[in-house]
């Protein structure tokens, strides 16, 4: 009796199992350089101190791209190690980005920041380009 219950749900699953697997699966990586969705990343990054509470940051901007992502971390050393802590994440509209972005959210001085920005089309994003800056005025 049992054992024809079970053969009834092995039967059941296996049969969802061909009528739902008909198409083929695809997996699109947007960071894959061989994916047909791949997005360039973002060419390359320049971090100025410009204020004792401000940092440039210049970017090099692939032709494709709707948004910019930045996170923004703080590198602080802790037993000799040196550890990336989360501080803050903000998107730029490209039309938005003429010749610079300002950081003025909260910088302080003798502090190392990391800037981990990626290149945003749609909801995808690309690679990232990573920098770090030691805030000081010289």
């Amino acid at each position: 009796m049992y054992i024809r219950y079970y053969f009834k749900v092995i039967l059941f699953i296996l049969a969802l199992m061909f009528i739902t697997c008909g198409d083929k699966l695809v997996f699109d990586n947007c960071q894959d350089p061989k994916a047909l969705c791949y997005i360039d990343k973002i060419e390359n990054i320049t971090l100025t101190s410009e204020t004792d509470t401000s940092i440039a940051i210049s970017l090099g901007i692939p032709e494709v791209a709707d948004k910019i992502s930045i996170e923004r971390n703080i590198i602080s050393s802790i037993s000799g190690q040196d550890t990336s802590i989360y501080d803050f994440i903000f998107y730029i509209d490209v039309a938005d980005y003429g010749n610079g972005i300002i950081d003025t959210n909260n910088i302080q001085l003798d502090i190392t920041y990391e800037y981990i920005i990626r290149n945003v089309v749609g909801d995808d994003d690309s690679e990232f380009i990573k920098d770090t800056i030691d805030h000081e005025l010289g």
